[in-house]
């Protein structure tokens, strides 16, 4: 039986026009927009191991999407054995063997690449199980691929109340991680994680590299679910955060409103 892990229905129905997924090893989130780019529904659903193949398929199925294939008009990615690469050193024959000497791929595995133009003139490449990449491609021929660290990006020049912002966008099992210092991008992190406790000890590690005092830092929480385990309890514990302590549902449906505009 699938695992859900958070759902959402507009009471306001309206026609779809569109549909955006956002995918990740353990999971996937599929929202559909209607005309007047309200958001219709949410169906967020977690994998019980990762990239499960089988649970993908039927999850597509059981939703309608390999039947609405051409709504689909942009897939969200993300993973944690990512590498940035400058535009100008990426070529895509080169990347491919950069990329298998910092990670270990299995012969089920193949890169994935998407343009982070123009946040940033640069590629985040990622290794997907190939008919993972083959099942996405073949079945959305006219889909955009977008990172999640595109949006992420977009945060370095948006104002903060603090100098220095962790901006976290929280997905079950995942999560990406920010530091952006008076509007500069320091730096970027995607993490699996299960133990709110375990990713705290993370972001500690991270701002003692950085040399950064814990009680300069202001905390941007958002995402799917966002209050996935005991996320926003522990950041409290170790920051002074300024964040809406909204339910699920706002900061759920507000964080996927930046991904249809993020453009």
């Amino acid at each position: 039986m699938l695992q859900k892990a958070w759902n959402y229905k507009n009471e306001n129905q309206g026609t779809v026009e569109e549909i955006q997924l956002i995918l990740w090893d353990f999971g996937i989130s599929i929202f559909t927009i209607q005309e007047n780019r309200e958001i219709s529904e949410v169906q967020s659903y977690l994998f019980s191991s990762p990239w499960n193949f089988e649970e993908g398929k039927q999850i597509f199925e059981q939703t309608g999407l390999f039947s609405h294939a051409k709504m689909v008009k942009k897939i969200w990615m993300t993973s944690p054995k990512h590498l940035i690469i400058p535009e100008s050193l990426y070529d895509e024959g080169y990347a491919n063997q950069w990329i298998r000497r910092f990670h270990f791929l299995n012969s089920e595995e193949s890169l994935f690449s998407i343009n982070l133009h123009p946040e940033l003139n640069a590629y985040i490449i990622f290794p997907i199980p190939e008919r993972w990449q083959l099942l996405l491609k073949d079945s959305f021929k006219n889909v955009q691929f977008e990172s999640i660290t595109k949006l992420a990006l977009k945060q370095k020049n948006e104002k903060s109340e603090g100098k220095i912002k962790c901006h976290i966008i929280n997905l079950p099992k995942m999560t990406t991680i920010s530091l952006i210092e008076i509007q500069q991008f320091v730096s970027h992190h995607v993490l699996a994680y299960e133990d709110s406790q375990e990713l705290m000890y993370k972001i500690a590690l991270l701002l003692q590299e950085k040399e950064i005092a814990q009680n300069l830092v202001h905390i941007h929480l958002e995402g799917i679910a966002p209050f996935w385990n005991d996320l926003l309890q522990k950041l409290e514990e170790f920051f002074p955060l300024n964040v809406k302590t909204s339910n699920n549902t706002t900061l759920s449906l507000d964080f996927i409103n930046r991904l249809i505009q993020c453009e």
